[in-house]
């Protein structure tokens, strides 16, 4: 009666730290999609016919784009190699680490306000170490997903690496549309891809 009472509280035990652990992911998926928000005001330089001036709502608009572009690929980044349950205790001091940083170097890289692409984000500095930067934490999240599934012996179309990559590149499609069909095709990607990499996080942490 003992060992069957140990069994159920020890089950109880799990299912909480599965149900905190899925909720954490959620957290961190969520923010990167915030991330994804931020990058979307840039729309307001259309808005407020912003293309011929130089105000500072202009540059503000760039910043907050750039500290986007910035901190979307750390969360992702986190997702994956944080996702332990004692590390993810420690997700919200990782966001806002994360966040800062993404503050710091999007306003330490320069703006160039006069050169406006036709997706309507502004020129920027150092723009080959950022795209190499965004590159980098696209690979080692994919890396990371696809080491953890394999430790728990997780065929690949059910762990989230596919679902991962699916998502990345619809947010890279969304974020570089300057067409109604990339923008489309970047949407039904990233909602498809979301959807999927909750679901199979959901069975990853259930995955024995």
């Amino acid at each position: 009666m003992a060992g069957l009472t140990f069994r159920k509280r020890k089950k109880r035990i799990n299912y909480h730290i599965v149900k905190e652990t899925i909720v954490w992911l959620a957290e961190l998926v969520l923010t990167f999609f915030i991330a994804c928000l931020l990058q979307t005001l840039k729309i307001l330089v259309v808005f407020f016919k912003l293309w011929d001036s130089s105000s500072n709502f202009l540059i503000l608009l760039g910043r907050i784009e750039l500290i986007g572009r910035i901190f979307a690929p750390i969360t992702l980044l986190f997702t994956a190699m944080f996702s332990d349950w004692e590390q993810l205790q420690e997700s919200d001091q990782n966001i806002g680490l994360a966040l800062l940083i993404s503050i710091f170097c999007a306003g330490f890289l320069p703006i160039n306000y006069t050169k406006i692409f036709s997706n309507f984000t502004l020129s920027c500095g150092f723009i080959s170490y950022l795209n190499f930067y965004i590159c980098l934490c696209a690979i080692i999240t994919v890396f990371a997903f696809f080491i953890s599934s394999k430790k728990r012996e997780m065929p690949f179309l059910k762990s989230p690496t596919l679902y991962f990559v699916l998502m990345f590149f619809g947010y890279i499609m969304i974020t570089t549309a300057d067409n109604f069909l990339a923008l489309i095709l970047g949407t039904v990607f990233l909602t498809f891809g979301f959807y999927e990499l909750i679901s199979k996080i959901h069975k990853y942490y259930l995955w024995k």
